[in-house]
């Protein structure tokens, strides 16, 4: 069947339904295709529903458990990144266990892009500025410089600006946000897994 617009739907045959088609309508035709092929594919890269409630239904049963630095087990407490790890394990993702080792994997993505399940991360000391000693033409000077960044914390994004993560502060696994004090001014980005 063909829709001509004099006559409404008729009965014409596939191929000469084809051969009226204008190359601008192929054209049109092959790039939704396309469009469709790469939506399908990045939705690929996303992490199933199912995934995500069971990544943050793992972690949440561990809130109040106690710090425990070097820790990756519930028996014994947990630090950041065994705190993260640990609940990504017990889904079947295995990434590694230091929070600048899990900050290699992912994807990069922006704060505004956040959502359930994606790994937030924060540099200890942003932006410090450090004294160094440098030899300058045979003499030893000193020098101030800008010391780069480094992860040195992990957490799990729940959703509505709050992360799950291993407070060492406070001694216990607990929910914060992001936008506290502390935590806005440590924030260093996000991965997706």
């Amino acid at each position: 069947m063909a829709w001509n617009k004099n006559r409404g739907w008729s009965a014409a045959s596939h191929d000469s339904s084809l051969k009226s088609q204008t190359p601008k309508t192929i054209l049109a035709g092959t790039i939704f295709l396309a469009l469709i092929l790469m939506a399908s594919s990045s939705w690929a890269n996303t992490p199933s529903t199912s995934k995500v409630k069971s990544i943050l239904s793992t972690a949440q049963g561990l809130l109040g458990l106690p710090y425990r630095s070097g820790g990756n087990r519930p028996e014994i407490g947990f630090d950041c990144s065994g705190f993260v790890s640990f609940v990504l394990g017990q889904n079947g993702i295995d990434l590694g266990r230091s929070s600048p080792e899990l900050f290699k994997h992912g994807r990069k993505i922006s704060r505004s892009e956040l959502h359930p399940g994606d790994l937030v991360f924060f540099a200890g000391h942003p932006g410090r500025k450090v004294k160094i000693k440098v030899k300058v033409k045979g003499k030893i000077k000193s020098k101030i410089v800008a010391k780069a960044a480094r992860v040195s914390h992990v957490g799990i994004y729940i959703g509505n600006g709050e992360f799950i993560h291993a407070a060492s502060g406070n001694r216990r696994i607990q929910v914060n946000e992001l936008r506290e004090q502390y935590w806005a001014r440590h924030y260093f980005g996000a991965r997706r897994i």
